[in-house]
């Protein structure tokens, strides 16, 4: 579905008269392999057209998020605290 063995899964770029701004996506952390080292962490990266010169930003995942669980293909993940039964709760506090 995605591109799990890649450094980054998922790349959107936006190019238009100001600049470019890049967005760079790592799978989940649970599945990189620890003989690579730590895992890449999501990047911004703006390249504006004046002045010139990219700013690359570093975009940490918040722990909450990561506690929270991820899809998995198609699936929401059965961790007791899925995105989605997070949502469902939220909806009904």
């Amino acid at each position: 579905m995605f591109a799990e063995g890649s450094r980054y899964q998922e790349q959107l770029c936006a190019v238009g008269g100001d600049g470019k701004i890049e967005c760079l996506v790592p799978g989940p952390g649970r599945f990189w392999p620890t003989q690579l080292g730590p895992a890449p962490v999501p990047q911004l990266i703006v390249s504006p057209r004046n002045p010139p010169g990219p700013r690359l930003l570093e975009i940490p995942v918040d722990p909450r998020l990561i506690e929270a669980g991820d899809p998995s293909g198609s699936t929401i993940s059965s961790t007791p605290a899925s995105p989605l039964r997070c949502a469902n709760k939220a909806k009904w506090k």
